[in-house]
């Protein structure tokens, strides 16, 4: 069952109803949703299913680690940004489509299929989750289709914002830093990424750093303090700060815990 009480996102978060119907609130619109509604809810946009009812269906949440440069632990890679499927999640966030009949009954057994590779963590599981949330951004940027030819330019904006986080996250950079390097204004870029993504420039940069921190964790044995400064950080005690109210864990019981 989809139903439930408010819930602000954490995560880019995709909900398809498979059967009944109800109502769904997103934001402040609210919008029926029989059998093939998909929405895609943006970070930190409130969704409402007390009104769904009898439907049933599927959430899946994108970690943002998944959405940016290197994903580190157990996230399965996704589209990076600037590739077009990349674009489809980030930019139908916010929205609702409506997947046709004929094609619910796809959906539903690759969503079943990506549950069971997640759940049961069998060999290879990460190359087949990775194959089946491809194919499902696919059939997601088929019923969102093209954008406006007018939004190209904003989309190459926000392709090289996420170009020049990859080449100088560890560097101490800020929106300002990243709208010269990228030639742009710095109100126009954050309403870009505000509109494109539904996160903050400097959101994105200190994601980039705690996917790194996670990886040098999991993968390392590097004292604490050369990871922070590895990954970005400037000050190892805002790092830990930062780290823990991100994951509830400090980072040295994540690392215990992710070996």
């Amino acid at each position: 069952m989809l139903a439930g009480g408010p819930r602000l996102c954490q995560y880019v978060t995709m909900i398809f109803v498979e059967g009944g119907r109800g109502r769904h609130r997103q934001g402040p619109a609210t919008w029926e949703a029989p059998r093939g509604s998909l929405c895609v809810a943006a970070p930190g946009e409130c969704h409402d299913g007390q009104g769904l009812g009898t439907a049933t269906g599927w959430v899946v949440r994108f970690a943002p680690s998944a959405l940016v440069g290197r994903s580190g632990g157990d996230d399965v890679g996704l589209p990076q940004p600037g590739d077009p499927l990349w674009f489809a999640l980030v930019h139908t966030a916010h929205g609702r489509l409506v997947v046709p009949e004929a094609k619910c009954g796809a959906w539903s057994l690759r969503l079943e299929a990506l549950e069971d590779e997640l759940r049961t963590r069998g060999r290879g599981y990460e190359q087949a989750a990775r194959a089946i949330t491809f194919l499902l951004l696919i059939d997601l940027a088929r019923l969102a289709q093209a954008m406006p030819t007018s939004e190209h330019v904003q989309q190459q904006a926000i392709a090289a914002l996420f170009e020049f986080i990859e080449e100088n996250y560890d560097d101490d950079i800020s929106l300002d830093d990243v709208a010269v390097g990228i030639a742009r204004s710095p109100a126009n870029l954050a309403r870009s990424a505000r509109r494109f993504t539904g996160r903050t420039v400097n959101d994105w940069i200190a994601e980039r750093r705690m996917a790194e921190a996670r990886a040098l964790l999991a993968q390392t044995d590097a004292p604490i303090d050369r990871i922070a400064r590895s990954a970005g950080f400037q000050d190892p005690s805002y790092f830990r700060r930062r780290f823990k109210q991100a994951h509830g864990f400090a980072p040295r019981d994540w690392r215990r815990a992710a070996r």
